[in-house]
């Protein structure tokens, strides 16, 4: 990635200098999503995950990270299991998107759920 002309590096190094960080906590309604999930006897956490790493995998901002050379890149993809840490710029835009996003797989989950 080329920091020069990637479009959010303002952002990204204005973070990065800032070393912050935030938790967020949202309310996503899952109580038809549990249900089904009991009906078919597949567990919370692995459909979390799923749903998760689906998301993730969907917005190039939340894959965003140094390789260990220090280069900044991003994953072609992001495994839910691995420990690498990324260094991704969330703003609200971002976390907004990825609480809709993560509501809407909940609405939806006749589309993924087997």
């Amino acid at each position: 990635m080329n920091r020069e002309n990637w479009n959010r590096t303002q952002y990204f190094e204005h973070y990065l200098g800032q070393k912050c960080t935030f938790s967020l906590t949202a309310i996503i309604d899952i109580t038809t999503l549990l249900e089904q999930l009991r009906n078919k006897e597949i567990k919370r956490y692995p459909a979390f995950i799923y749903m998760v790493s689906r998301i993730v995998n969907a917005h190039v901002e939340f894959r965003t990270s140094f390789d260990d050379e220090g280069n900044l890149g991003y994953w072609d993809e992001d495994n839910a299991c691995s420990t690498s840490s990324h260094h991704a710029v969330c703003d609200g835009y971002h976390a907004s998107l990825f609480i809709e996003e993560l509501q809407q797989l909940a609405n939806n989950f006749h589309d993924w759920l087997p």
